[in-house]
């Protein structure tokens, strides 16, 4: 019982103490309606410069005519037009090929995706004298092995500025 009376005084010790901290003057009521609205406003002008900070993205999606089927989809920045196709050809190795370009037209910024090379290089003697450098297997290109910058300077990107 007498552990009942000492949660009893205090539970409304704890009540009598919450009630007085609510008891407000017009003054204090005032003032904290003003600190409100003043963050709100606040908060409304930080998300108003976080969007403008902000890229939106669409959905871009591609529609291969060859199949009427839906080849990709990609995330490309609003505003963003894109160009490209897939062409399909009669290459066991490569059968379809794509190359496309997403870029602002109001600015320099884009990617591009180049269309997929391949290559095919052996040390068997015999395979290169049916398929010299040069020649194709299978219609993939005969070639020897290039490092990263000679692959760049020396084949796709002279390949693709005779394309433009």
């Amino acid at each position: 019982m007498k552990h009942l009376c000492i949660i009893f005084i205090i539970t409304v010790l704890i009540q009598i103490m919450g009630c007085q901290n609510k008891v407000e003057t017009p003054a204090k009521k005032s003032a904290i309606n003003k600190s409100v609205k003043t963050n709100v406003k606040e908060k409304a002008l930080n998300k108003d410069r976080a969007s403008s900070d902000q890229l939106a993205f669409v959905t871009f999606k591609y529609i291969d005519p060859m199949v009427g089927m839906e080849a990709f989809q990609m995330l490309i920045p609003k505003g963003w037009q894109a160009e490209g196709r897939i062409a399909w050809s009669s290459n066991p190795a490569l059968p379809a090929q794509s190359q496309f370009r997403f870029f602002n037209p109001n600015g320099l910024e884009q990617v591009e995706f180049f269309p997929t090379q391949s290559y095919f290089w052996t040390d068997n003697q015999t395979a290169l004298f049916t398929n010299p450098p040069g020649t194709l297997r299978f219609g993939t290109l005969v070639a020897r092995p290039i490092n990263l910058r000679s692959a760049f300077s020396d084949v796709i990107l002279p390949i693709q500025r005779k394309i433009r």
